[in-house]
């Protein structure tokens, strides 16, 4: 009698150790899925932040701003012919490498919106394959000085714009 308890007793304690590693266990697959997701949201983050670096840097790149005297004439402008020249050095491997650490896995040109043409592509850092691709635009100026018009104060024409920058993933 005495043993058929004590073999009672002892299935409730393998029992209730059992349900415990059971809880245990999916507390840690619950656990590691949370992780995943967490990891994946910090991942895209990252990409995006990159992509939103590579670009400025673009906008901002000062081989292809408008500038009079040395100064800034407009900040949001992108002088054609300086972009040009960028683009010919460029392809002539002329610091690419450089620009290639800068402007990475990226897609880079420029789009007259008031006088359709050809974009200028200034970059094409296109990867073989790629998975994902983020289209970042920026609405600019674009100073042509061999036009005749006024940009301001500035001789030259003026016209509207779009900088794109495609960041591959």
């Amino acid at each position: 009698m005495r043993f058929k308890k004590t073999q009672i007793k002892m299935t409730e304690t393998i029992g209730v150790l059992v349900v415990f590693f059971i809880i245990v266990l999916f507390a840690i697959i619950f656990y590691a899925q949370y992780q995943k997701s967490s990891i994946q949201e910090q991942k895209e983050a990252a990409i995006i932040k990159r992509a939103v670096s590579t670009s400025l840097k673009t906008f901002y790149l000062p081989e292809m701003r408008c500038t009079r005297a040395f100064d800034v004439t407009f900040t949001a402008c992108i002088d054609i012919h300086k972009a040009d020249i960028f683009r010919q050095k460029l392809q002539n491997n002329e610091n690419y490498n450089y620009y290639t650490n800068i402007f990475g896995k990226s897609h880079i040109y420029l789009e007259n919106v008031m006088f359709p043409q050809d974009p200028i592509e200034i970059y094409n850092g296109t990867p073989a394959k790629w998975t994902r691709k983020i289209p970042i635009r920026f609405p600019v100026l674009i100073y042509d000085i061999t036009q005749s018009g006024t940009c301001g104060d500035v001789a030259g024409r003026c016209d509207f714009g779009v900088l794109s920058v495609d960041v591959y993933e």
